[in-house]
């Protein structure tokens, strides 16, 4: 069993240095293996809001650096938008890569905190960074879901909500995975 746990330290996040910050990680990454990298920041996103820069940036580095590994040609596009009426921001991760196969994508949009270690490390790369990715964004009150379609790629999309969270800061997240041998 591995378990491990975290902790959400809240800040005001500057909207232009993370999207600043996302760029720099990413893009060279992409550029090292040849791929096009657009990250994409639309207009009416809030100039800040209320989060854990490291944690988002966290989430966002194992989404894409998954993409950027299992795409071999064409790219990967990083959007981020803000939606007014649920208050949420939006982050999205979509990859022209391999793609996920139906009966794992229907296991992975289920998953949260366990999973048997052997299935999650298999070919189509759904590790651990996926695991603490959604286990991340659930503590903050937000939602991770992925779809994919097997040699198109797969989009992995991100809602945060941006309103006071329910969560109190100083609380310890614990994320466990099973080994079944």
């Amino acid at each position: 069993m591995l378990e491990g746990e975290f902790r959400l330290n809240p800040a005001r996040i500057d909207t232009a240095e993370l999207v600043d910050r996302l760029r720099s990680m990413i893009s060279l990454k992409a550029e090292i293996k040849g791929l096009k990298c657009d990250i994409l920041a639309e207009t009416g996103l809030p100039p800040s809001f209320e989060g854990d820069m490291r944690r988002i940036l966290q989430v966002m580095l194992n989404l894409s650096y998954n993409a950027i590994k299992y795409t071999f040609k064409g790219g990967i596009k990083i959007s981020i938008w803000y939606d007014k009426p649920g208050d949420q921001l939006w982050l999205e991760v979509k990859d022209s890569g391999i793609g996920i196969q139906p009966e794992d994508l229907i296991r992975l949009n289920k998953l949260f905190g366990l999973l048997d270690r052997k299935a999650a490390l298999n070919e189509t790369g759904i590790g651990l960074g996926f695991i603490v990715s959604r286990s991340i964004v659930m503590a903050m009150d937000g939602d991770l879901q992925v779809t994919s379609e097997v040699g198109r790629g797969t989009t992995c999309t991100v809602k945060l909500p941006l309103g006071p969270s329910k969560r109190v800061s100083a609380t310890v997240y614990h994320v466990r995975i099973a080994n079944r041998g």
